[in-house]
This record gives C-alpha cells, sequence and structure tokens, in this order.
C-alpha cells in the first residue's frame, strides 16, 4: 500500500545536519573566490521568523546578508486606515470585524483593543467567513469587515464578498486594505541607493 505523502514529509529532509552540512559546503564552495556579499531579502514575514528562528545567519556563509524586507501586512498598513477602522467601529449598531494581528496595532487615537474598552464592538475572526455567522446572528447591526494582508489573504476576502452577494446578505459591508507586494520590490530594485541582490519570495 502507496504511503500518504505528508507536509512534513516535504521538509523534513531539510532538517537533517548532514544534508545542511552539505549544502553549506556547497556554498561556501562556490563563494570562496568572491569578494562581495550578497544581499537577499525575505519578503514574507515567515520566512523571516524561519530563518531566524533556526540560526541560518549564524549558520551560513558571511558574504551572504539577509534583509528583512516587508514581511507582515500589519505592520506596513497605513495608519489613516487604523484610524479610519477606529472611527467607524464606534459607531452605533457597528460591529466591527478583522483578523487578530490588527486588533492592537495603534493609530493616531489607538487601537481597535482600546476602542473595544470604550464600548465598540470589536471582534477578531481567524477565517473571513466566520462574518457570515455574525451577520445572521446580528440582523440589525452591519457588519464591516476590516480586511487586511498581502495577496494570499485576498482570495479569503473574495469568497466571502461571493458569499455576501449570491445570499443577498445586506447587512455586511467591507473596509478592504489588502497591499500587493509586486509593486514595493519593483521600488527597491529601481532605488540606485537599495543593494539588494536577490529577493525570497512566498512560494505562492
Amino acid at each position: 500500500m502507496e504511503k500518504e505523502l505528508q507536509l512534513k514529509d516535504l521538509y523534513d529532509g531539510f532538517r537533517d545536519a548532514k544534508t545542511i552540512k552539505a549544502f553549506k559546503q556547497l556554498i561556501d564552495e562556490d563563494l570562496k573566490d568572491y569578494d562581495g556579499t550578497i544581499n537577499i531579502m525575505e519578503v514574507c514575514g515567515g520566512h523571516t521568523h524561519t530563518i531566524m528562528k533556526y540560526g541560518i545567519p549564524q549558520l551560513i556563509n558571511k558574504k551572504i546578508n539577509f534583509i528583512h524586507g516587508p514581511g507582515c501586512p500589519v505592520c506596513v498598513m497605513p495608519k489613516e486606515r487604523i484610524d479610519s477602522a477606529y472611527a467607524l467601529s464606534l459607531q452605533e449598531n457597528v460591529i466591527l470585524v478583522t483578523l487578530g494581528d490588527m486588533i492592537k496595532v495603534p493609530g493616531s487615537n489607538g487601537s481597535l483593543q482600546n476602542a473595544r474598552s470604550q464600548g465598540a464592538d470589536v471582534r477578531f475572526v481567524y477565517s473571513p467567513m466566520e462574518c457570515i455567522k455574525i451577520a445572521n446572528e446580528n440582523p440589525n447591526k452591519t457588519v464591516v469587515f476590516f480586511a487586511i494582508g498581502f495577496e494570499t489573504t485576498t482570495p479569503m476576502t473574495s469568497a466571502l464578498l461571493e458569499q455576501v452577494i449570491k445570499n443577498d446578505i445586506k447587512n455586511i459591508l467591507f473596509h478592504v486594505n489588502h497591499i500587493t507586494v509586486p509593486e514595493v520590490m519593483q521600488v527597491l530594485v529601481q532605488d540606485e541607493n537599495c543593494k539588494i541582490d536577490a529577493f525570497l519570495g512566498p512560494s505562492h
């Protein structure tokens, strides 16, 4: 009987000490006659987390320098967008819903968590689709989904929008704040003062 491939099967081999040492030797060999520094920017926050967690900068050849990129859509959110969500959350009969990462990020007047302490109905969800349940349970209130994230989370917002239209749900509104990454990368590449040799981008 053929064994079903598990997700961990795809990366377990890369955690093997012998494999890692072999890769390091190959990299060292390739760089032995190179005098400069190779600057690699990891775009995804997940990559940054993994690189730091496993001590890659200490392990890898010193000629390779990792630069932390945009990484987190929450961290690069314009303050004005947070201010807008903050103001909306304080309106009467409004339930502001967002992903949990956004709750503690401060705007000019405070965070959404601060708004909640002032009586605002601010809720965080793990999936945008939870907005439908909240809207059905609160037919006399307006549910505002504060959508955040890079391209990877846009399909989830789109799926919610599709269901809202399909089921003619009148009390869900969207505050869309998705950010696309390619434009940021293009600006960095075109900046003569920005010495980036390569990007480590998310596979999706």
